[in-house]
């Protein structure tokens, strides 16, 4: 949903940094999230490296740690939420 709102105040030409930090930040945390599930069902079968749900399991994890970008979104978004706060929107 964040991602559509993002695409369409975009194709508006208006700025969507908020619009899209959020929906980067809530896609790289459920992504992280429904993976663990399954990752804990497939623990019986030990440290299996090959395992595709443990690949996407790692694969979504780095995408969520590097170089800080789900910090670096959650500012943005804090900084716009107060920017807008005190204009009165």
């Amino acid at each position: 949903m964040a991602g559509r709102r993002a695409a369409f105040i975009h194709d508006q030409g208006r700025a969507f940094v908020f619009e899209s930090a959020q929906s980067s930040c809530s896609t790289l945390r459920w992504q992280r999230k429904s993976l663990v599930w399954p990752c804990r069902c497939m623990a019986h079968m030990g440290a299996m490296h090959s395992l595709t749900v443990e690949r996407l399991y790692r694969d979504a994890k780095m995408l969520e740690l590097y170089a800080g970008v789900s910090e670096m979104q959650r500012v943005i978004i804090a900084n716009n939420l107060l920017e807008r706060g005190a204009a009165g929107r």
